[in-house]
């Protein structure tokens, strides 16, 4: 029994489809030099896919850039800052993935885990609590516990192992915590019952000598956020973009700034000796955020009803004006530019990312790299853990087929990247083989709009790796084909026609995504090929998928999981439903059913086709999909059969 391929049939008509194909070997490093651009440069056309798909009517997206009203692309690096002694914190906020602390060189002093924290807090045994970095200070490491409804700072010395929790929320919401001055400064707020007002603390801690004790007192800045209690407080980024590296209240006041917070969706300025002043940033209804700032320029974001996007704006504060930059993703604020990303690529489900300095003296941007994505790392886009420090950015990317931290150097030739020998993680689907790639944009024969775009990624295992791999490459690739067949007959049915009003807007174009999740072999004879797949069509959401193909490394012969189950498929949905409700039992919070209906509806559910089941290391995992038994925010749920219950032995 063949498990089905992951497909979803869409409404439309095939006007036009542009195919692209990549091999890894020519994506998986970031090839250098990038050259900086005054110009837009033209697109180079794609590489031919390594599989031939079917013929249809090919035309890439318009390859002419629009260049009106864009500001200037200068080609200069940017002044060179003066040289800190402070230490500083690299972490780009994925799972697992280390603390590393370095000088203002980029230079490794100290690495961290999350493991060694949780053991020294205690904490191994405890659920739904998730940590988030702030730093080191005079050798302590300091980190946020969030979950289960509070809020705590902890410090650890690396050196004794020993950890300590040093401060509760107390039912407040956690905004930052900043390291400065010899202090710990904990910013926190809270709303009325209403979620009309919120009132703003600033807590300031102190070290006892070498202990991990620590004297609690109200900041110095504490009288005057008393007095602004309406006001819902902005603050601005320090070197990195994450909200716990964000600037203290007293910190910016010491510096001789401000700061910004909304009220009644009006943006106003907060000076250190409790004025506030209104801004005339024009609001024209739209939703506007404060992105970042400095003591000169901010930096706002409005939604434009009409074009389905956040623009972001430049607003001189003592002039009281402001610059369009555009429909770009703001990134950070440092050395008097704003930092941000634009995506310029025009191939969907490849990320082709322009990462700008915006000039607010001179109205310019000064293009500082390009990031193209890598099929199967596509996490990965050129801005992740973006920092600067000391003047120069670093960032999360993949090279030598696994993600670590690097510098990104540049100057008038282009720009290069520099291994800083802080890996993240390894990226092991590229230890089998290479992932290829198809793309295409279906427009409406009609009114010519986008109504349908897809990416695909196909993945080839590598002839060392097994001897079945010929029929296996074969086996994934005609899954891909067969999958773009579906989709050309299913758009040339005049019956799937829609309305050309809804092409207009760009959340009526559906897209679907089907990512390799990863590549493993288990017990020397079976590899296993994971797929993730996502699919929307407007709304709030889309929906995703997963699957998992199976074969047998020597004949290359795909297996499946329902002809391994040593029973029935009645048997099957009678041992994933006790399973289930085994699990309800010990995380009833992970269901949104009552417990009386939790055995009929998991019997209803579980089947060969209508459950994904994985074979992994521990067992066999069966998935629910959202809204099966819980609810979307849940994702998938699963539980785990083991192999002698499946298999009738011990072992795959």
């Amino acid at each position: 029994m063949k498990k089905k391929i992951i497909a979803m049939i869409l409404s439309g008509v095939i006007a036009v489809t542009s195919l692209a194909g990549c091999s890894l070997g020519k994506r998986n490093e970031m090839s250098g030099p990038i050259n900086q651009k005054t110009e837009k440069d033209e697109p180079e056309p794609a590489p031919a896919p390594t599989e031939s798909l079917p013929e249809l009517p090919v035309q890439l997206p318009d390859q002419e850039p629009d260049t009106e009203n864009e500001p200037d692309t200068e080609n200069e690096p940017l002044p060179e800052p003066e040289v800190s002694d402070e230490r500083y914190l690299l972490y780009d906020g994925s799972g697992n993935a280390p603390y590393y602390i370095v000088d203002e060189n980029g230079t490794k002093t100290a690495e961290i885990t999350k493991e060694e924290i949780v053991r020294s807090l205690g904490i191994e045994g405890e659920e739904n609590l998730y940590l988030s970095e702030v730093g080191m200070l005079d050798g302590i490491f300091y980190v946020t516990v969030n979950g289960n409804d509070s809020y705590r700072v902890a410090a650890y010395d690396p050196e004794r192992h020993e950890g300590k929790f040093i401060w509760d929320s107390k039912g407040l919401y956690l905004c930052t915590v900043d390291l400065y001055n010899d202090h710990i400064y904990v910013v926190t707020d809270k709303y009325d019952s209403s979620y009309d007002n919120v009132r703003f603390y600033e807590t300031e801690l102190t070290r006892k000598g070498d202990s991990l004790d620590y004297e609690e007192a109200d900041s110095p800045s504490a009288g005057i956020i008393s007095k602004v209690s309406d006001y819902n407080i902005q603050l601005p980024f320090l070197y990195r973009s994450s909200y716990s590296n964000q600037k203290c209240i007293t910190r910016i006041f010491d510096e001789g700034w401000f700061v910004l917070a909304t009220k009644d969706n009006e943006i106003y300025m907060i000076q250190s000796d409790g004025e506030i002043n209104k801004l005339k940033f024009p609001i024209d209804g739209g939703f506007v955020t404060i992105n970042a700032y400095d003591a000169n320029y901010a930096y706002f974001s409005r939604y434009d009803e009409e074009a389905g996007e956040y623009v972001v704006y430049c607003y001189d504060l003592s002039a009281d004006r402001y610059e369009e930059i555009g429909a770009v993703e703001s990134l950070i604020c440092s050395g008097g530019y704003l930092y941000y990303c634009d995506d310029e690529s025009d191939t969907y489900g490849i990320i082709d990312n322009h990462i700008y300095a915006y000039d607010p003296d001179g109205g310019r941007r000064i293009e500082q790299y390009e990031y193209v994505s890598t099929p199967g790392a596509r996490e990965y886009r050129g801005t992740n853990g973006f920092t600067i420090i000391n003047g120069q950015i670093y960032i999360v990317g993949v090279e030598k087929r696994e993600s670590m931290w690097l510098r990104v150097n540049y100057d008038e030739s282009g720009a290069s990247y520099t291994d800083i020998y802080c890996p993240v993680r390894k990226i092991g689907v590229f230890d089998y083989g290479t992932i290829d790639y198809s793309s295409g944009i279906v427009k409406c024969p009609e009114c010519d709009k986008p109504i349908y775009k897809f990416y695909f990624e196909t993945f080839s295992v590598d002839p060392g790796i097994c001897l079945g791999y010929k029929k296996i490459n074969e086996t994934l690739s005609k899954n891909t084909l067969d999958t773009v067949l579906v989709k050309k007959e299913h758009y040339e049915d005049p019956e799937y026609r829609t309305d050309c009003e809804e092409h207009e807007y760009e959340q009526y174009c559906e897209t679907e995504d089907i990512t390799i999740d990863g590549v493993n072999v288990l017990n020397g004879k079976y590899l296993t090929v994971d797929t993730y797949y996502y699919w929307y069509a407007g709304g709030a959401h889309g929906m995703p998928g997963i699957d998992q193909y199976v074969f047998d490394m020597d004949t290359g012969d795909q297996v499946y999981a329902a002809d391994m189950f040593a029973g029935t498929e009645e048997d099957f949905k009678i041992m994933v439903a006790n399973a289930v409700v085994e699990d309800y039992n010990n995380n009833p919070d992970r269901y949104y059913i009552e417990e009386n209906e939790v055995f009929d509806t998991a019997y209803e559910y579980a089947g060969f086709n209508s459950t994904t089941i994985k074979l992994m290391e521990d067992g066999v995992h069966v998935y629910f999909a959202p809204y099966s038994l819980g609810p979307y925010a849940m994702g998938f749920i699963d539980v785990v059969l083991s192999y002698k219950d499946f298999l009738g032995r011990d072992q795959l």
